[in-house]
């Protein structure tokens, strides 16, 4: 079921990118367990995020998909708000 909502919004990739500073994205940025970080553009509305990594000057698509966990990504979200990285 989850597959399925992903492919229905996968094409919502795009826009989210280019309107990345509109209010409805949330933008903020996760330091991994593996140490690299990652850009995370929320569509809170529509519960759907967008990942990306920056490697070599270069930004490569980590995920797109549905959000389940708000809590996890609101958490992330209000405490690069309020520290950053």
């Amino acid at each position: 079921f989850v597959e399925v909502e992903r492919a229905i919004r996968i094409h919502w990739i795009r826009p989210i990118l280019e309107n990345r500073n509109d209010n409805r994205i949330k933008h903020f940025r996760f330091k991994e367990s593996n140490g690299r970080i990652r850009d995370y553009f929320w569509y809170e509305e529509k519960k759907f995020v967008v990942i990306i990594e920056k490697i070599n000057c270069e930004f490569l698509l980590i995920s797109a998909h549905c959000v389940d966990d708000y809590m996890k990504y609101n958490k992330r979200y209000h405490n690069y708000r309020r520290r950053g990285i």
